[in-house]
């Protein structure tokens, strides 16, 4: 959700500083580097019309194998709170889930 505001951010800086001002100058106000402002001005497009759905996952899921217990649990007790789940699940499989999981 942060990435998603900083696009909008960037988006209304882009409009709002399209006046005749040297790139570098326009770059400073719109608050982004003149690399990137040379970027959008070549394409003409702005920030948000370059951003793209990501479809893949970047890594595996650790919790994978054990959606099961997950609902189980969560069926049994639905005021159980992640971190519970968590914690028990780390302490029943400790060689699959690590502590940098809970990081």
């Amino acid at each position: 959700m942060k990435n998603k505001n900083k696009n909008i951010n960037n988006d209304k800086n882009t409009k709002k500083y399209k006046i005749k001002l040297p790139l570098v100058a326009l770059a400073a106000k719109a608050g982004m580097c003149s690399k990137t402002a040379t970027k959008y001005t070549s394409l003409g497009k702005l920030p948000s019309e370059l951003k793209t759905i990501r479809v893949h996952r970047t890594r595996a899921d650790p919790f994978e194998e054990h959606k099961s217990t997950i609902a189980q649990m969560i069926e049994q007790a639905p005021e159980l709170q992640a971190k519970t789940i968590l914690t028990y699940l780390i302490e029943q499989y400790p060689r699959q889930l690590s502590r940098t999981t809970s990081a």
